[in-house]
């Protein structure tokens, strides 16, 4: 038996049609006892509905999305933070630039073109102080620092982006981050404190 593309076995069909024999059975035994006389387009009707919702319970069984629409998929979860440097800003690191302001600029223009970005935020020192201002991507609920493809050697042994000083820097930290976030593994297992 075949329905709307779903092909249903034919062991459940004949379970079901044995079903269905069995509820009419019982249905007539029921109504000879109280020996209420029912026309034959109310049997009918009645055995075309249980024929009706054992048809729609299998069918909902088989696939839910015949009854709700297709499910919407699943947005994975973006757990990636770009952290600023909040004590290079404090003392003016990087002739002043704060690449805040351009971070989330960026950051606001590639979610509105529907890609994924890390979020903004700034945070405590990201050591390399002599380079500042500097920017870690980092991720989870522990912030755990990301080394990206395309960071200097000194880059990758601060984990951080150095030297951030004007919006060129910034953008560049922020595409980097954005392309490493696009192709993500999935998340390690947290650490169990």
């Amino acid at each position: 038996l075949k329905m709307t593309g779903l092909e249903i076995p034919s062991q459940l069909c004949a379970g079901m049609s044995r079903g269905l024999e069995e509820a009419a059975q019982g249905a007539a035994t029921m109504v000879n006892a109280r020996r209420v006389r029912r026309s034959a387009p109310t049997r009918r009707w009645g055995l075309s509905m249980v024929v009706v919702g054992a048809v729609a319970a299998v069918l909902f069984w088989q696939s839910p999305s015949a009854f709700f629409g297709p499910a919407e998929p699943e947005v994975p979860k973006n757990d990636f933070t770009l952290r600023v440097c909040k004590k290079c800003l404090d003392r003016g690191a990087g002739g002043g630039f704060n690449p805040v302001k351009a971070l989330v600029k960026t950051s606001n223009e590639a979610e509105d073109a529907g890609f994924p970005g890390p979020k903004v935020e700034t945070g405590g020192c990201l050591g390399g102080c002599d380079f500042g201002p500097n920017v870690r991507l980092v991720r989870g609920e522990y912030a755990l620092p990301v080394v990206v493809e395309g960071m200097t050697e000194e880059e990758v042994t601060t984990k951080a982006f150095l030297g951030v000083a004007s919006e060129e820097d910034a953008e560049r930290a922020f595409a980097l981050s954005a392309r490493y976030i696009a192709d993500a593994p999935p998340p390690p297992p947290e650490p169990s404190l």
